[in-house]
């Protein structure tokens, strides 16, 4: 199934899991293909080709605000790879996963609104989304993948909500302005233990700062 923006969902009772969202890029190839194709059907005058014409690829529909439907669960793998005209996504309740590579290198994205039920953020999933400057993490968040937000290079602050969140090897790798990251209370061991050890972190808890170095984290 396909809503009006061309992004494609399963075809379920409540189309519970949002699978591919069109983006530039992909069209692109797929009219540098067509182009191909036809070319080779004249090898001895390929440079007479009208590459002008109709190539019967389907149209790209720039997204900036989207929306992902009421009652979606999943948002697949590489759903939103390379959606590079997306600037806002707004996720519903009833989103609990997403998924490797889901929106990476979306190049342009600025927020992500809801998804305050979400359990797990997969490998990658926001590597690469270089407008990013802050982040809200819920407490619903049990795991956070390996370089979920690896490349978001203008990344300054990030507000882990959980207590028990589980955060797999460079996680934020490459954000090198990141200088902020809020916990809760009496947690800042537990996500020091996780957390990369650059000194130039900083953890806030109870508007105390806590500055910490790789030989204290040792």
């Amino acid at each position: 199934w396909m809503d009006e923006f061309g992004v494609k969902y399963s075809n379920d009772i409540n189309r519970k899991r949002v699978l591919k969202a069109p983006n530039g890029r992909e069209r692109e190839l797929a009219r540098a293909r067509k182009i191909l194709q036809r070319a080779n059907m004249i090898p001895d005058v390929p440079n007479t080709l009208d590459t002008s014409e109709d190539l019967d690829v389907p149209e790209y529909i720039c997204i900036k605000n989207y929306s992902v439907l009421p009652g979606t669960r999943i948002v697949c793998d590489n759903a939103f790879q390379w959606v590079d005209s997306l600037y806002y996504v707004h996720l519903p309740k009833s989103i609990i996963s997403i998924g490797k590579e889901a929106f990476y290198g979306c190049c342009n994205l600025v927020h992500i609104y809801g998804g305050e039920n979400v359990i797990n953020i997969g490998e990658r999933a926001f590597q690469d989304c270089i407008e990013l400057k802050s982040f809200d993490v819920p407490s619903s968040v049990q795991t956070i993948g390996k370089e979920a937000f690896g490349g978001c290079k203008n990344l300054v602050t990030v507000r882990l909500s959980g207590t028990t969140i589980n955060i797999e090897k460079d996680a934020f790798s490459n954000c090198n302005r990141l200088r902020t990251i809020i916990v809760p209370q009496n947690s800042i061991e537990n996500y020091r233990s996780m957390l990369p050890s650059e000194s130039n972190l900083i953890f806030e808890v109870d508007e105390q700062v806590c500055e910490y170095n790789s030989s204290v984290s040792e």
